[in-house]
């Protein structure tokens, strides 16, 4: 079975917004793009969330060069 992300390790899109000095609808862009996973949790703009892992995955995906 896998482990389903708890609340602790989801973070709403103005979050993430913040995190990546971007606006929220550009996080929604990429949600839905298929760039970001989310994850939807009801009806409504304010209810997609991103794990934890997946935002930490796509900050690594998207470094460049070496930080040696």
């Amino acid at each position: 079975m896998s482990q389903k992300p708890i609340r602790g390790d989801l973070l709403t899109v103005t979050e993430v917004a913040e995190r990546l000095s971007l606006t929220d609808q550009t996080v929604r862009r990429k949600i839905h793009a298929g760039e970001l996973p989310g994850l939807r949790l009801g009806a409504g703009r304010s209810s997609l969330r991103v794990d934890r892992g997946d935002f930490e995955r796509f900050l690594v995906a998207g470094r460049v060069g070496s930080h040696t």
